[in-house]
């Protein structure tokens, strides 16, 4: 029978919609892309965006709710149906306008009512959670495809915060080889990813830096008595000044200080903390509005100083944060030596970002890929976030630990970057960790032809008595499916060579022992001669779980004597 997705996983490329409502509760973010790929090979094309804001009615009940003290269970069912229904208006909207008539796959994060990262005492134990809501029944039963939703729950289940998980897509689209890149997203709560240059997924920081528009959002409101729920281009708080010693008071939150991986909300930043700022002393609403972007600023910088291995090179601004020149002025003031953009200088979108992320999740999960950032959220392992995925599987162990750029050439022998080597070596199922795959040299192999998993760097060395033993192992040793022969080593008396970045599992250069009978290996189209696929059906030619004929061997005064016993 065919698989369900089998259809999706076979298209070159996929329409994926993104839908995206923060802790702002300030509307829909909805994003139509065209994503290739998947993994490390992750393209994505911005189709159209549509922004549908919530009426004033639904945003007061939204933020009641997200106080904890209203709402009950018959209010909390009533409400996640109204918003799958809005989530669906909005897909129709965004389609409508993008000329489009059906999509391949739908993302959705839902809205956050509440979300508990520390342990809390609840019935004789201690817990941590969070609550999504807005049912995506209805826009599978709308647009007739698959849809992801409830991303953050499954990395909290393994140990995680469930929070951020922006910074996995982050990597996926940002990273580079030559420059620290950090990416500040400012929507309702700030958080920051920091992408070392030619890092891997391990080598990820990211955390919440504080709140971002939202503590501005809730005093422009008080300021303009409701007829303003933002403080449209900064305006507002460019007429006003800094109260220094609220400054100080602010810049004092314990939540600055603690360590990451960490991760905060309306929860902590909500009505109770803006209460505390307009009972500080007897100060102006406008000043304590400025006072209030000059700490979101200050604290940005705090944190990157605090918790990143290094100041980046650039920082790169979206969210709504980015659409205020005031905010903008006050980060480049407290990061001159770092190179403040926005979205838009790299030609990106700000609005639509975090909505791109979630069509990222979303196809990733489709492709049973972990897609968590671990050394973010806390998680103990990778995890499919997504409702009722399990653990990712081989593939990703590969993607998640794998160093990210590979030569010209050695992109050559790896035509899939994801292909999952079912049969391994001689029949055995084998899983890589390619960061530790290890090349090694017997002494008794220096004149032996270069092969192993995968394409190895000229001088790369084989042993043929012990080739089905490089299987994989951690950054630091090697562990062999098979035991070494008597008298050798993973070292072998010489040197290991680590195996060049790129999955090596995807592509085998099976050895031609001399004098072995066996038929030459045939060439196939894009691999150079003696070169066969991992799937070949004509893979390993003597077929079955049998060991390979041992071909003769010759003898020389450079081979120990111990080795020929084997």
């Amino acid at each position: 029978m065919t698989h369900i997705f089998s259809k999706l996983w076979n298209q070159p490329s996929r329409l994926v919609v993104g839908l995206m409502s923060g802790t702002s509760a300030d509307g829909i973010d909805a994003v139509l892309t065209r994503i290739t790929g998947a993994g490390l090979d992750t393209r994505v094309e911005q189709l159209a965006f549509y922004f549908q804001p919530f009426d004033a009615a639904t945003r007061q009940r939204i933020l009641e709710i997200c106080g904890g003290e209203t709402g009950g269970s018959r209010e909390l069912c009533l409400m996640g149906t109204h918003l799958g229904k809005l989530y669906a208006q909005a897909v129709r909207e965004l389609l409508k306008r993008a000329g489009v008539e059906r999509v391949d796959l739908i993302g959705t994060h839902g809205q956050t009512v509440y979300h508990i990262p520390e342990d809390t005492p609840y019935l004789g134990s201690t817990l941590r959670g969070t609550l999504q809501i807005g049912d995506p029944s209805y826009l599978a039963e709308e647009f007739g495809c698959p849809v992801v939703s409830d991303f953050r729950v499954r990395d909290m289940a393994a140990g995680g915060l469930g929070a951020p998980l922006v910074p996995y897509t982050e990597f996926l689209l940002y990273r580079s080889r030559t420059e620290d890149v950090a990416l500040q997203n400012i929507g309702g709560i700030g958080n920051v990813t920091f992408l070392p240059a030619g890092c891997a997924l391990e080598d990820v920081t990211a955390f919440d830096t504080g709140p971002g528009n939202m503590v501005m959002d809730a005093l422009t409101a008080r300021l303009t008595e409701g007829r303003l729920s933002y403080d449209d281009g900064g305006r507002l708080a460019a007429a006003g000044r800094v109260i220094p010693e609220l400054l100080e008071w602010m810049l004092k939150d314990p939540y600055l200080a603690k360590k990451p991986p960490k991760t905060t909300g309306r929860e902590y930043y909500g009505a109770e903390y803006v209460q505390t700022l307009l009972s500080f002393g007897d100060h102006s609403l406008l000043d304590l509005l400025t006072t209030a972007t000059r700490f979101t600023a200050e604290s940005i910088a705090l944190s990157l100083r605090r918790f990143c291995p290094r100041m980046p090179s650039r920082l790169v601004v979206g969210g709504g944060g980015s659409r205020n020149p005031t905010l903008l002025r006050f980060l480049r003031e407290a990061l001159p030596e770092c190179r403040v953009q926005t979205q838009e200088d790299l030609g990106l979108d700000s609005d639509a970002k975090e909505a791109v992320a979630f069509a990222i999740l979303a196809n990733e999960a489709l492709f049973g890929i972990c897609n968590n950032a671990p050394s973010a959220t806390g998680a103990s392992h990778g995890v499919v976030s997504a409702h009722g995925f399990p653990r990712g599987e081989a593939g990703m162990k590969i993607r998640s630990s794998e160093r990210i750029f590979m030569t010209d050439e050695e992109r050559r022998y790896v035509p899939n970057l994801f292909a999952v080597h079912e049969k391994g070596t001689f029949g055995k199922a084998v899983r890589f960790d390619l960061t530790a795959l290890r090349m090694v040299r017997c002494r008794h192999s220096s004149s032996a032809p270069a092969c192993a998993l995968g394409h190895l760097p000229p001088g790369g060395r084989y042993c043929p008595l012990h080739s089905e033993t490089i299987i994989s192992g951690s950054n630091n040793e090697i562990r062999p499916e098979r035991p070494f022969a008597a008298g050798c080593s993973a070292n072998g008396g010489s040197e290991s060579e680590t195996a060049p970045p790129g999955p090596a599992a995807a592509v085998f250069n099976p050895p031609a022992p001399s004098r072995s009978g066996l038929p030459p290996y045939p060439a196939e189209p894009g691999l150079p001669p003696g070169r066969r696929t991992a799937g070949s059906s004509r893979w390993p030619p003597w077929g079955g779980n049998r060991r390979p004929p041992v071909p003769p061997r010759r003898f020389s005064h450079r081979t120990p004597r111990r080795c020929r016993q084997w």
